[in-house]
């Protein structure tokens, strides 16, 4: 189900001095949906209309046409969320990550993050890159811009890229695929316990393959020793081999 539908979005301000009549058109029929533990970015060109839709997104501005919609069924499955949080541009990224740590046991259903990945250090990349995919697999919605999805890189968004206030395409960015390989005492009851817990779990003879996205191999193995599965043996593979 999604957490939030945006459907033909319009927004113009008024352009020029004051008393000028002219307009310029910000945002022109934008079609978005983000999925509850979804990654969305949105890049594009300064002044292509991304702070526009973001804040839009996130209930801070009001749109000329258009609807912004949150689906019940989802925000009542979300318990304890908020609607949204944002953070604007340039925000800082220990002030970013300090944010997301003080949202405990209640995350927002939505974290809206306007343009602050631009220089973004490798330190601190390593840092937040970790922390929001972490923050999805909580069931939060994560909406980010960029200039370019390069600045994206290593979260696993979806890219939604806007030009003069339209969306113009839309593609996957993927990161190299990893998984903890498992090799357990029970493999079919490990995989059916794990599965119930973590998403993406495979079972391949004795060993279990569990997706690393958003986890570290430790986050793994000590839901294991939570579950009492027995793992004799764990190592990370890449995406072929297996």
């Amino acid at each position: 189900m999604p957490s939030l539908s945006i459907h033909q979005l319009t927004k113009t301000y008024r352009a020029g001095a004051g008393g000028c009549r002219a307009h310029a058109a910000a945002l022109r029929g934008v079609d978005l949906v983000v999925r509850a533990g979804e990654i969305v970015g949105i890049v594009g060109e300064q002044g292509c209309g991304k702070t526009t839709l973001l804040r839009c997104a996130a209930g801070l501005l009001k749109p000329d046409a258009g609807t912004v919609a949150w689906d019940e069924a989802d925000r009542g499955a979300a318990a304890g969320r908020g609607r949204a949080e944002y953070l604007e541009s340039g925000a800082r990224p220990g002030d970013i990550c300090d944010r997301i740590e003080r949202y405990a046991g209640a995350p927002p259903a939505l974290l809206v993050i306007d343009d602050s990945f631009t220089e973004l250090s490798p330190a601190d990349r390593a840092v937040l890159v970790p922390l929001l995919r972490r923050l999805a697999a909580t069931g939060s919605a994560v909406v980010a811009s960029a200039r370019t999805h390069a600045e994206l890189r290593g979260l696993g968004a979806r890219i939604v890229r806007l030009h003069a206030g339209q969306v113009v395409s839309t593609h996957r960015l993927r990161g190299p695929h990893r998984s903890l390989e498992l090799l357990v005492s029970s493999p079919v009851v490990a995989s059916r316990l794990l599965r119930a817990h973590l998403g993406g779990v495979e079972r391949l003879g004795d060993r279990l393959h569990v997706p690393l996205q958003a986890r570290t191999p430790e986050e793994v193995l000590a839901h294991c020793s939570a579950l009492r599965i027995t793992v004799n043996a764990s190592r990370v593979v890449h995406a072929g081999l297996r």
